[in-house]
């Protein structure tokens, strides 16, 4: 693995590395992503889904019942 020193500008500019970040470049083309390390509880960090759009899936009368899906993968066997 590559190790890289995060000197303290870039390290201003990362936050409180508790939430999963994006790195692009000036195209906004994705480098890749930072994971925070194991010692910053998973439910210290941001979800990856807000509470409204939790509501709007909830209240979604979209999609189909579990029975047919499972038929259909039933048959795809």
């Amino acid at each position: 693995m590559t190790r890289v020193l995060v000197n303290p500008q870039i390290r201003g500019q990362l936050g409180n590395l508790r939430d999963r970040l994006e790195f692009v470049d000036e195209s906004g083309d994705v480098l890749g992503y930072y994971t925070p390390s194991q010692q910053h509880s998973e439910w210290e960090c941001e979800p990856l889904v807000s509470d409204a759009e939790l509501l709007l899936r909830a209240e979604s009368t979209e999609g189909r019942e579990l029975q047919h899906i499972l038929r259909d993968l039933e048959s795809a066997r």
